[in-house]
């Protein structure tokens, strides 16, 4: 995975789009004390 420095300021439009993706996708429920990850496609 690529660190971003100060000399480059922005993720390129395709690693924002993944993590976009990724975070409406993913989500976490506390059930029983335990966080539980779950995938909404």
């Amino acid at each position: 995975m690529k660190i971003f420095t100060h000399e480059e300021f922005e993720p390129s439009q395709k690693t924002l789009k993944f993590i976009l993706e990724f975070a409406h996708s993913y989500r976490v429920a506390n059930i029983n004390g335990r966080n539980e990850v779950y995938c909404l496609n």
